[in-house]
């Protein structure tokens, strides 16, 4: 049984490492193009601020956070009270997200001026590329509803043991926003303020399309969409309780981007972009390799927590880090 669940993690990590390699061999393919599209300038800076307060949600309510606390409540459910009571909780879940990040949405879209004033004051002074940056991150707002949609999707097809096709989601993404990239280079003439308004189009865009790829998997398990708000019940309260520390951490690494960014934004023209890009070379390893071993180790831990078997969990739980030694120490 030991040698069993060992190379099961072994095979499913790889499958995930292979699949996160190509969405971020099409992430590194997207950032060339953006590059190519906006290099180093005022417009380049004013996407990724933009994109800075709707990819730190998406950070920290994103697959980690949710994994965490969802997991293993889903299956403790899932192997203590059977697979229709892990479904309903499923519903649920989703429910309370999509109402919760509902009204984020809504408020970033109301209170985007003050935001980018808080998060970019360095343009205060700048009221082209400070109007250019609010009107992008109003497009943008929206993208937090569909990737938490989407990170849920992800998390829940983890639980019953798929892993490849939702890896390869946010392959999406990426892909759709190189061929907007590429459209745009061939075929559009416009001023850039206008081409990088549609590249911000196509962001919110290639998320939805994430969504799309795992709908018909999700039906296939069982996760039909459908909308049941209950805060009350316990397994969204249980859920919310194991979220919660999840989240603070998280949002404790992200704010240190923020900060980073906030204080780019005095710095020369594309300042903002440069350090963008440079850190998502840097993260590279962490995503191919550690992410990998992490989406695929946390189910089977949820699972030998669910049925009480310790030695297989002490077990998983060493082999895994040792794995994600054998990666990262080189």
């Amino acid at each position: 049984m030991v040698q069993e669940t060992k190379e099961k993690i072994t095979r499913s990590a790889s499958r995930v490492s292979a699949a996160t390699m190509v969405s971020r061999i099409l992430g590194l393919g997207r950032d060339a193009i953006f590059a190519a599209l906006f290099g180093t300038s005022y417009v380049g800076d004013a996407y990724n601020v933009a994109f800075l307060i709707p990819g730190f949600l998406r950070r920290v309510f994103g697959e980690g956070a949710l994994a965490a606390g969802y997991i293993p409540v889903y299956k403790h459910y899932l192997h203590r009270e059977g697979s229709e009571r892990a479904v309903e909780l499923a519903v649920k879940v989703f429910s309370a997200l999509i109402v919760l990040l509902a009204l984020v949405v809504l408020g970033g879209t109301v209170f985007s001026e003050l935001i980018v004033k808080v998060w970019a004051f360095g343009w205060r002074d700048e009221p082209e590329t400070f109007a250019l940056t609010v009107k992008l991150t109003r497009i943008m707002f929206p993208f937090i509803l569909f990737v938490g949609i989407s990170s849920l999707s992800m998390v829940t097809l983890n639980s019953v043991g798929f892993f490849t096709i939702p890896a390869l989601s946010p392959a999406m993404l990426n892909a759709f926003l190189i061929g907007t990239g590429v459209g745009l280079l061939r075929y559009f003439t416009g001023p850039l303020e206008s081409v990088v308004t549609w590249f911000a189009v196509g962001t919110v865009v290639g998320v939805l399309l994430q969504i799309i790829l795992q709908m018909p998997l999700l039906i296939r398990t069982g996760h039909r969409p459908s909308f049941d708000l209950d805060l009350r019940d316990e397994g969204v309260r249980w859920v919310g309780r194991l979220l919660l520390p999840s989240v603070l951490a998280l949002a404790a690494t992200q704010i240190n981007v923020l900060v980073d960014t906030l204080l780019a934004t005095t710095l020369p023209e594309g300042s903002v972009t440069a350090l963008r890009l440079g850190n998502r070379l840097s993260m590279q390893p962490l995503g191919i390799f550690v992410a990998a071993i992490a989406t695929v180790t946390l189910p089977a831990l949820s699972e030998h927590a669910a049925k009480e078997d310790r030695e297989l969990f002490m077990h998983d739980l060493s082999f895994a880090l040792k794995l994600t030694m054998t990666f990262m120490i080189p």
